[in-house]
């Protein structure tokens, strides 16, 4: 294990609620910051606002945007390698994870930005778009991606708010057929659903439960909804269907399943008008195939602004 030693200048800023609670911004004491992220939308909004250069190491699902992908991985959110974090020299470790993960690296003299728990809301989404930026002293970035954001979002809405019907849909999560999850209420999932113009089909439980037929077949939905690597992981549209209890649905019945990307649509991070243009689009073939367009840029042009 490297000599990790605590270093005077080690803060740790506690963001245990949004807005920012810190003294001072440790990554702003280093002529050179050197950021580790941890959390695919903190990775996200950080490239987003234009300091993705400062980004020496990500977490395993940071996978967006490709300048992301391709820096060190140092373990998953709740299994974060304390070891690799360190062999990276990070002036600050801004973080989405739990609790314990981030007792670790900061007992090791780490400097961790603590974020308030992840949002399923665009306003918890705007919260800690700007306590990022707070932390990375782009402010004025992080208000005018704020407000992209907001109209972006608001714009579907808009549009979705037309449509007469709101199918059932129930929302999948998936990491091979042995990992099969669905979504019930005050889930990020169920968020997004109505958001995008649909309902939830189940909400008898709170969270996330393990899939049962009974209750799928219980819940009749019109569509099902579920993140492309997972639907990969069940071989497919047809692996999906064949699952018993979603095997006798209308949604399968009538092959109505829909892929999202999860990074888009879940992590309620920059790209989320993205994925929620694509989901409503998916929910309502009949709307207008250019409206409501981001117009956010959500690829790697704004990475080198200051």
């Amino acid at each position: 294990m490297p000599d990790i030693r605590p270093s005077s200048r080690a803060r740790v800023v506690a963001l245990l609620a949004l807005p920012l609670l810190a003294c001072g911004n440790p990554a702003a004491t280093k002529n050179e910051p050197r950021l580790v992220a941890i959390g695919a939308a903190v990775t996200e909004t950080l490239f987003a606002l234009g300091v993705g250069k400062d980004v020496v190491a990500v977490d395993r699902t940071s996978i967006f945007p490709m300048e992301a992908a391709a820096l060190p991985k140092v373990g998953l959110p709740g299994q974060l390698s304390v070891e690799g974090i360190a062999a990276q020299r990070p002036t600050l470790i801004i973080a989405d994870a739990p609790p314990a993960a981030l007792a670790l690296l900061e007992s090791a003299g780490l400097a961790v930005a603590r974020l308030a728990e992840a949002p399923s809301t665009v306003e918890g989404a705007a919260a800690r778009i700007e306590a990022i930026g707070a932390l990375v002293d782009r402010a004025a970035a992080a208000k005018a991606l704020v407000a992209s954001l907001r109209a972006d979002v608001a714009a579907v809405e808009a549009i979705v708010a037309k449509q007469t019907t709101r199918p059932r849909a129930l929302f999948v999560y998936a990491r091979g057929p042995r990992t099969l999850l669905i979504a019930g209420s005050d889930t990020p999932a169920e968020a997004v659903l109505r958001m995008a113009g649909a309902d939830n089909a189940v909400t008898g439980f709170s969270g996330m439960k393990p899939l049962s037929a009974e209750v799928v077949l219980a819940a009749r939905p019109e569509v099902i909804v579920i993140p492309t690597r997972g639907l990969d992981s069940l071989g497919g549209e047809d692996g999906l269907l064949a699952i018993p209890g979603i095997a006798e649905t209308p949604a399968a019945k009538n092959r109505k399943v829909i892929a999202v990307d999860d990074g888009a649509l879940l992590a309620f991070g920059p790209r989320l008008p993205e994925g929620l243009r694509a989901l409503a689009h998916g929910l309502h073939p009949d709307l207008s195939p250019t409206a409501p367009h981001p117009t956010q840029p959500t690829q790697p042009t704004q990475q080198t602004q200051p």
